[in-house]
């Protein structure tokens, strides 16, 4: 187990590999049985407790979606080869993303703090986002019209899991509490997170190189 190795080979700080939403906010506490964010929530809440009983020191990293892999590989929905997208509850709620250059220089950061973010689950956020604002920025990017569907994301949830498949469960939570207003992947205080000692792209920018990259 990590805090067992940490002890053992002297470790002065656990990073987690958690990178994704918040597994301890209370909509993914509700909708994760079943899916492979159950071990997620287990180790997030072993760490709280070894970190009380000062067994091994921690640092989380909370980052929401990496917006930039998932613009250019079709994980959020778009494809911009096919110019086709998969907006989720109409594209309406906002959440928010980072690129992966952003997430290392943020690990870096909180390794150099150090004691300010000892024990802690820290939230950040390169950008805030909507299906709707991404849609709109590719199709100018791109000038062409995009084929869009739309998904109900607790239909599709169920439908997941009636399947029995645990990637199909995994995938439909990550969507639900992504895309439909949840809040879990939505970090306000993420977008203020290291100040000005933190240089982060807009939307516009991370959505134009996606598709310089599918397009080249």
């Amino acid at each position: 187990m990590p805090c067992s190795l940490q002890q053992s080979w002297r470790v002065p700080r656990f990073f987690p590999g958690e990178y994704t939403l918040d597994v301890t906010h209370p909509s993914t506490l509700e909708i994760t049985s079943g899916s492979g964010l159950v071990p997620k929530i287990a180790l997030a809440e072993r760490l709280e407790r070894e970190g009380r009983e000062g067994r091994i020191e921690w640092t989380t990293i909370v980052c929401g979606g990496f917006l930039d892999w998932g613009l250019q590989n079709g994980f959020t929905g778009f494809h911009i080869k096919e110019r086709k997208a998969t907006l989720r509850d109409g594209g309406k709620h906002m959440a928010t993303g980072c690129t992966l250059a952003f997430i290392a220089a943020c690990v870096v950061r909180a390794i150099a703090l150090r004691n300010e973010v000892k024990n802690k689950r820290v939230r950040i956020a390169e950008v805030r986002y909507s299906g709707l604002e991404i849609l709109h920025l590719l199709e100018e990017a791109t000038s062409a019209s995009f084929e869009v569907e739309d998904v109900n994301t607790d239909e599709d949830l169920v439908k997941a899991r009636k399947s029995g498949n645990m990637l199909k469960t995994t995938l439909a939570v990550l969507m639900r509490l992504n895309y439909g207003g949840s809040g879990a992947a939505y970090f306000e205080d993420g977008l203020e997170w290291g100040g000005k000692a933190m240089a982060r792209k807009t939307l516009k920018e991370i959505v134009d190189e996606a598709v310089e990259v599918c397009d080249t």
